[in-house]
């Protein structure tokens, strides 16, 4: 049993907030990031109990879980922690959809001109723009799944299972069904977090990483 629920607040939530059951969901909203720019929204709270908390961070000792809305800016990892991103953003890496690609994966119809002009989309070329995160979970890109490593940094694309339009739902994204993500979720913590000691360890010279 969870105790409590947290969600990132998407484009949807905010576009079609009129009868969107989400909202009934959700009695106020504690991220001050979404707060400060509520003044010129229309979408509001509706629920009378808190099933699901709007926050900006979550800390759990050396673990901090940093949710990027879609009309925020992306926050700053705490330095010395294990930072984890959730994002729904228009947000790609150019290797990332050239190998999607080489995959016969579906991708954009759009070109990279058209999807930026006309959907904000960020294209990245490194991973400096999201410095300081260890794992980020990428919500948003319908057609985008799947998990890419660089630089010891975790890029997990995460596709849809709710959309409407079938040709947006590829087989392989059923998988996230079967498997039990909170095992890998903790284990990949874990792993972070052994590293992170042994990376302190070594520059304390007490001990030596082959």
């Amino acid at each position: 049993k969870a105790d409590k629920c947290y969600s990132v607040l998407g484009n949807h939530e905010e576009t079609y907030e009129k009868d969107n059951p989400f909202w009934h969901l959700v009695k106020n909203i504690k991220s001050n990031k979404l707060t400060n720019i509520m003044s010129y929204r229309n979408w509001r709270p509706k629920g009378t109990m808190a099933f699901i908390d709007i926050v900006d961070r979550i800390e759990d000792g050396e673990v901090e879980f940093l949710f990027n809305h879609y009309s925020t800016d992306i926050i700053v990892p705490t330095p010395n922690k294990v930072s984890i991103g959730l994002f729904h953003k228009p947000i790609v890496f150019r290797e990332i959809l050239d190998d999607a690609k080489n995959n016969n994966r579906k991708m954009f119809e759009l070109s990279e001109e058209e999807m930026v002009s006309e959907y904000n989309y960020t294209y990245l070329n490194d991973d400096n723009y999201l410095n300081g995160y260890q794992i980020c979970y990428f919500g948003h890109n319908h057609l985008l799944y799947g998990n890419w490593n660089n630089n010891g940094v975790r890029y997990c694309y995460l596709g849809s299972l709710g959309r409407t339009n079938h040709i947006e739902v590829q087989k392989d994204f059923l998988e996230m069904m079967k498997v039990k993500s909170l095992d890998i979720f903790q284990t990949q913590i874990k792993l972070l977090l052994i590293k992170k000691i042994q990376m302190e360890l070594m520059e304390k010279n007490l001990v030596s990483i082959e």
